[in-house]
Formats: structure tokens, C-alpha cells, sequence
């Protein structure tokens, strides 16, 4: 079950990476005016801290488990 998971929230987080470094560049190049909209980035941005901050967690807690985990392994 993790590996379908985890190839599940690998693909969301990659696809969602992609689509705000699309449009990070688009906007810097002057593609999509957001001069009135500076709070658009600054949400962008955040989101994408928050997702990787949030992936750390992820993978903290599947990579170290609690010590009731560790005795449901151990014999």
C-alpha cells in the first residue's frame, strides 16, 4: 500500500511543482500581467513552501516509525 501511495503523492507533488514553475516563468516573462495581483504570487509561493515543508513530514514519519510501530515489526 505504500508504494501506491507514495507513487501517487510523487506524481501530484511533481505535477503540481511543474505547473507553478510554468507559471512562475510565464509571469516573469510578462506572458500573464499580475501587477495588480501581487498577492497571486506571494500564494503561489507559500503553497509551494508549505507542499515541501509538507513532503519533509511525509517522509520523516514513514522513514523513522514510533516505537509501537517498531514492536509490531520486531518478533
Amino acid at each position: 500500500m505504500r508504494t501506491s501511495w507514495s507513487t501517487y503523492i510523487k506524481v501530484a507533488f511533481t505535477a503540481s511543482l511543474l505547473f507553478q514553475a510554468i507559471l512562475i516563468v510565464v509571469v516573469g516573462f510578462g506572458g500573464m500581467p499580475f501587477k495588480n495581483h501581487e498577492i497571486f504570487l506571494n500564494t503561489v509561493a507559500a503553497e509551494l513552501f508549505l507542499q515541501i515543508a509538507g513532503m519533509v513530514v511525509i517522509i520523516v514519519k514513514c522513514l523513522f516509525p514510533t516505537e509501537k510501530e517498531r514492536k509490531k515489526i520486531e518478533p
